[in-house]
C-alpha cells in the first residue's frame, strides 16, 4: 500500500473526505481524535494514546486474539472489550476474546469438522467466506473464574452478550446475535461497508478492503 492509500484510510477511519492530502481538516481532526486539542486547551503535557490502547491490558488468550486483527479495527474491540469488562464486573464475570482472524485455510478446516472430519459442527463458512478470514471480527466468551459460561451456563452467557451488544453498536461493531438465521452470539465484527463477496474479491486483486 503507498503512502497516500495509508493516508486515505487514516482519513476514513477518523471520519474526513479521503483525498489523501492533509489540509487543515484532516489536522484538526486527528488533534481532537488524538486528544491533542484538548491537552492543548488545558495546557496538559502531551499523552500518546498508545500508551493506554495497546499493551497487555487483558488476559494472555484476549491480547494474542486482538492482535491478529487488522490494524484499522483493533482500536475499536479494544474498546469494546475494556467497556464490557466494565459492565460486567458487579457479576463477576469477565469478558475474553476467545478466536480472531482465521486463515483461508484455517477456516477450511473448521468448515470440515462435522463434515468430512469428526466432530460438531462449528460454521457454515468456507475459508473466504468468512469475516474471521479478513482480520474484522472476533468471538468472544464469557467467564466467571476458570468456569466457561458459554458452556456451563449458556443463557446467562447470552444475557451477558446481550449487554455487551449495546456497548457494540455505539463502536459501530455488528453483533452475530442480530442475525435472522443461525444467530451467533459470541460474535462481534467491523463493518467495512462491503459484503465478504466483494471483499473476497479485493483480497485476490491484491487491493484494499478497509
Amino acid at each position: 500500500m503507498n503512502l497516500k492509500e495509508r493516508k486515505k484510510r487514516i482519513q476514513r477511519w477518523i471520519g474526513v473526505g479521503a483525498d489523501g492530502d492533509f489540509g487543515k481538516d484532516t489536522v484538526a481532526k486527528l488533534e481532537k481524535v488524538l486528544g491533542i486539542t484538548e491537552h492543548l486547551k488545558r495546557k496538559l503535557p502531551p499523552q500518546r494514546p498508545e500508551a493506554v490502547e495497546v499493551g497487555a491490558e487483558f488476559d494472555k488468550r484476549t491480547e494474542k486474539n486482538l492482535a491478529t486483527l487488522h490494524e484499522v479495527v483493533q482500536p475499536a474491540f479494544r474498546k469494546l472489550v475494556r467497556a464490557a469488562r466494565r459492565e460486567l464486573a458487579d457479576d463477576g464475570l469477565e469478558y475474553r476474546a476467545l478466536s480472531g482472524t482465521r486463515t483461508w485455510e484455517e477456516q477450511d478446516k473448521l468448515y470440515a469438522q462435522g463434515r468430512t472430519k469428526p466432530g460438531d459442527r462449528v460454521t457454515k463458512a468456507r475459508g473466504g467466506y468468512s469475516n474471521h478470514n479478513f482480520g474484522i471480527a472476533v468471538d468472544f466468551g464469557v467467564f466467571r473464574g476458570g468456569t466457561y459460561l458459554d458452556r456451563s451456563r449458556p443463557a446467562e452467557a447470552k444475557e451477558a452478550h446481550e449487554r455487551v451488544s449495546a456497548i457494540a453498536k455505539r463502536l459501530d461493531l455488528n453483533w452475530g446475535g442480530d442475525w435472522t438465521s443461525l444467530k451467533d452470539y459470541p460474535h462481534f465484527e467491523y463493518d467495512t461497508g462491503l459484503t465478504v463477496a466483494e471483499m473476497r474479491k479485493r483480497v485476490r486483486r491484491g487491493e484494499v478492503y478497509l
